[in-house]
């Protein structure tokens, strides 16, 4: 065991999260999507992005493209 530095830790977050996505994607269970939030909570602190900002950018995507909650499926042209 060791205390990871910044790139390391950057590096182990990004592979935590695809595997956590993988299993979401095998079981989709409650516990599963907590650790995806879990993972993105700790993607946030080391970027250091703020709540409010991302709850902004979500927003305004959300107005320009829609929201997945409402099924709106971009399709490709």
């Amino acid at each position: 065991m060791h205390i990871a530095e910044d790139l390391e830790y950057w590096e182990k977050l990004k592979e935590k999260l695809l595997e956590e996505v993988s299993e979401f994607n095998k079981d989709e269970s409650i516990e599963e999507l907590a650790d995806i939030i879990e993972v993105i909570d700790a993607i946030s602190t080391h970027k250091e992005f703020d709540r409010n900002e991302i709850e902004r950018v979500k927003n305004e995507k959300a107005e320009e493209k829609g929201k997945f909650n409402e099924r709106i499926i971009l399709d490709e042209s």
